[in-house]
């Protein structure tokens, strides 16, 4: 279960200067209002506890859509004022069949349809599609969706995976991708362009303010031609975007005044860094649809409508292969809930929470799971579930048995995260952020790239360590060592860039074998 859940994340900064910076981030091509606010730590940012374990899963093997996992929105759910997309949903159009859920857009005219929290909207429609929300809302982790998008002439259509939360009616969201066709007018249409956005509504002296930073991403082939993973992994400190395993965006929470991503643990008290105020932290609901876009964009002086026009396929559909929900949960030893006030320890204060509990061994019983509550009991070894333990109607209760323990030390490929927008190109990069900092301080050395044609590193001894011998070990990006020697530092000493064989995170490890003192430092290579 992800026990952090940091509801309030005012109490640990100090605001100290009340203006905003631009630039501090990755913001894509739309100039947006994701700015930085310039705060003082009052203590380090912490990290989502526990590894990450794939907790949730559906590859829509059945005749139906799973209710216990998944509900179709219908009517008009959210852009009453149809200024970006105009549809009507209807369940109808969530089809789950061959293995696939299919959401299926249609032109189809409508009358007088109602709308509204309180059918308080009446309209016309000439389309219809179809959405699906998660039952329950999700903290920290890792969200995956493989799919196909809608293909062939596809101006107009709109198609997200995403996640949404708006507790204490304050907006939070992560849209893991968008895709649109009509910003490409000169490809016929075709969806070659996905969006990674992250926004979050703040309350301020004159009103709510919503800040979100964007990029996009450029496919050269149609999206809608084949199936395709795309992947966010949202952690406190970073939110990381993938499309079929290559990183294509990297925002972080904090950052230096230098412009470099801090990770968690790693921010230091009473000192200054730029707070990015586009990133969310409340757990979200997750949400797949297929949009109708309704609006104009301009391109090369031209006003161009959004909307399908006679040229545009209907019906069309986008296929929804699987969807993988990883989440950080606290490792714990055998779990013993034997009561009413020892479940509700552990569930989230939030109902639709996704509670998962992992334990080596797990007993349960003499309590009640209550409506709208969810608990998920993962184990490699015995779940006991005793028969004074009820579930309410409303509620959700699994059991995962695992083949063995996730929480042994291995690390997820291609799930942690790769520092990717700290990439500065060419064949030695430096991301030049210290892991580790033990020991005697007059020991000190620097990692430098080097920028002669064989490339690699340079490693200098930069204190007075009488003893000037070293212990210097490379690890790749699944923490595995690839190279260890030892070496006199009287001159520095170069690592060949050859010990680098691929593309990807490293880790410079040195320790000094007379002071003890340990540097490690993360570099990117880029081959």
């Amino acid at each position: 279960m992800n026990r952090f859940v940091n509801r309030n994340p005012g109490t640990i900064i100090l605001v100290i200067l009340a203006f905003n910076l631009y630039g501090q981030n990755d913001c894509g091509r739309y100039g947006d209002n994701s700015v930085g606010t310039l705060v003082r730590i009052s203590k380090p940012l912490p990290c989502a506890e526990g590894s990450l374990m794939l907790v949730f899963e559906d590859h829509f093997d059945g005749k139906e859509l799973d209710h216990t996992r998944w509900y179709e929105r219908t009517r008009v759910v959210r852009d009453y004022d149809f200024v970006h997309s105009k549809q009507f949903y209807k369940k109808e159009n969530v089809v789950v069949e061959d293995g696939k859920m299919k959401l299926v857009a249609k032109r189809e005219h409508l009358s007088g349809m109602t709308f509204g929290d309180n059918a308080e909207f009446k309209s016309n429609f000439d389309f219809t599609s179809g959405e699906v929300n998660t039952l329950f809302e999700f903290g920290y982790g890792v969200y995956e969706i493989r799919c196909k998008l809608p293909q062939g002439a596809t101006k107009g259509f709109f198609p997200a995976f995403w996640g949404f939360s708006d507790a204490s009616n304050i907006w939070h969201e992560i849209d893991i991708f968008e895709a649109w066709s009509s910003h490409n007018i000169e490809h016929g249409y075709a969806l070659k362009e996905v969006t990674f956005t992250s926004f979050r509504e703040i309350e301020e002296t004159d009103g709510k303010k919503l800040y979100r930073c964007s990029n996009d991403f450029q496919n050269d082939t149609d999206l809608g031609a084949g199936f395709h993973t795309y992947k966010v992994v949202y952690q406190p400190d970073y939110i990381e975007w993938y499309v079929d395993g290559t990183v294509r965006r990297k925002t972080w929470r904090y950052y230096t005044l230098l412009g470099q991503g801090v990770d968690c643990g790693h921010t230091n008290t009473n000192t200054t860094y730029v707070h990015n105020r586009s990133m969310p932290y409340l757990p979200m609901n997750i949400k797949i649809d297929l949009a109708i876009e309704n609006g104009v964009f301009r391109h090369k002086g031209n006003t161009i409508k959004r909307r399908p026009d006679a040229n545009t396929k209907l019906p069309n559909t986008f296929e929804v292969d699987y969807v993988k929900i990883w989440q950080n949960v606290p490792c714990n030893g055998d779990v013993f809930i034997n009561s009413q006030a020892e479940l509700d320890e552990l569930l989230s204060e939030q109902n639709n929470f996704y509670n998962v509990i992992y334990g080596e061994n797990i007993f349960l019983d003499n309590s009640i799971l209550k409506s709208k509550k969810s608990l998920v009991l993962v184990s490699p070894g015995k779940i006991d579930v005793g028969p004074d333990f009820h579930t309410e109607n409303g509620s959700f209760f699994e059991m995962q048995s695992l083949p063995r323990s996730p929480c042994l030390g291995t690390s997820m490929p291609n799930v942690h995260s790769s520092g990717f927008n700290r990439n500065l190109g060419g064949v030695s990069s430096q991301i030049g952020e210290v892991l580790e900092d033990h020991g005697n301080s007059q020991s000190q050395v620097a990692i430098n790239p080097v920028s002669s044609s064989d490339g690699g590193y340079s490693i200098l001894e930069m204190g007075t360590d009488q003893n000037k011998r070293y212990l210097i070990q490379v690890h790749n990006m699944l923490g595995q060592k690839i190279h260890e020697e030892e070496a006199y530092l009287s001159t520095p000493k170069h690592l060949s860039s050859q010990i680098f064989s691929t593309t990807g995170l490293y880790t410079i490890r040195i320790t000094s074998r007379g002071s003890h003192h340990v540097t490690a430092q993360k570099i990117w290579v880029n081959k």
